[in-house]
């Protein structure tokens, strides 16, 4: 029995093992969503939007046996803080400037 998890970024049709990129099966607007009109607070929590939230279930059918199978994906995001660089790692971009004069 194959993994449940792809190792490789492929979506493969359970039947005949035929391989998509997640980009042919999946409609951009989709995946990631479409809402607009987005309402936030002043600390910047969403109390409500117009429109959809993502979604990662799709069925397809097969282009090379014609059958029917469901894709279901996973999204997740994680972030981080970015630190600021000491003054040591600074540099600036010229050095040395050479000054003419004007006659």
């Amino acid at each position: 029995m194959e993994d449940k998890i792809n190792k490789e970024p492929f979506i493969v049709c359970p039947h005949c093992g035929a391989k998509y990129m997640p980009s042919e099966i999946f409609i951009e607007e989709g995946i990631l969503g479409d809402a607009h009109e987005i309402v936030k607070t002043s600390k910047g929590n969403i109390e409500h939007y117009l429109g959809k939230p993502y979604d990662l279930h799709e069925t397809y059918v097969c282009d090379y046996c014609n059958k029917e199978f469901k894709i279901e994906g996973t999204m997740e995001f994680t972030t981080s803080k970015v630190e600021d660089f000491d003054e040591d790692y600074e540099k600036p971009l010229f050095n040395n400037r050479i000054q003419l004069e004007e006659n």
